[in-house]
């Protein structure tokens, strides 16, 4: 579970820096939803920021015991600027990536 939850911060990373300086903007945040990225997940890396928007980073150790990975964990630095952009994801995901268990029936004669 760390394991997924770091690859989904490190997405979620890649898209704030992305959306920073691409063009189509939060648009790399539905296209990393693949990736662990949800509005869940924005949500709570803002509040890692506080109200006062602080920069952190997160970063990862395993257990000595348990190597999964030979190459070490990264700290992921989120900035500034980065938060702003993870809230306005965070109200893009909810709008436009669809809630799973919905079901939607067509009314018959209804065109």
């Amino acid at each position: 579970m760390s394991l997924r939850l770091y690859d989904a911060v490190r997405a979620a990373h890649a898209a704030a820096n992305e959306a920073l300086t691409d063009a189509n903007g939060l648009d790399v945040f539905t296209e990393a939803v693949s990736q662990g990225v949800t509005a869940n997940l924005c949500e709570a890396l803002v509040g890692l920021g506080g109200e006062a928007g602080h920069p952190f980073e997160l970063s990862l150790r395993l257990a000595p015991s348990r190597p999964l990975r030979s190459a070490p964990f990264a700290p992921v630095r989120f900035r500034r600027d980065h938060l702003p952009v993870l809230s306005s994801a965070a109200r893009e995901l909810r709008e436009r990536v669809p809630v799973e268990g919905n079901v939607v029936s067509a009314v018959p004669g209804a065109e």
